[in-house]
């Protein structure tokens, strides 16, 4: 996140202080260097000084028919299956 016309309409001018790029700056430099940190392919959070690397997780999924079997009744007695990270594939 960083300060820009989109984000001074909604945040005011202390917070905005904290999201100048130059803030994120020293992050891209250091994961771009060619001695720097493996980057490729992670999705990062940055802004305001801190940094964070998201991990997208899927759970291990559950298949249904694609026929009359498939209601929202069948979906409630599955959500174990999809709504729980156990062997999750990232």
């Amino acid at each position: 996140m960083a300060a820009s016309a989109m984000t001074e309409t909604i945040m005011p001018p202390d917070m905005l202080a904290n999201l100048k790029p130059e803030f994120v700056a020293p992050f891209v430099a250091a994961v771009t260097h060619p001695d720097g940190p493996e980057a490729s392919g992670k999705v990062y959070e940055v802004g305001a000084g801190y940094i964070a690397e998201i991990r997208w997780e899927r759970s291990k999924g559950h298949v249904f028919k694609t026929d009359e079997t498939f209601t929202p009744s069948a979906v409630i007695s599955s959500l174990q299956y999809f709504r729980t990270p156990t062997q999750a594939r990232c």
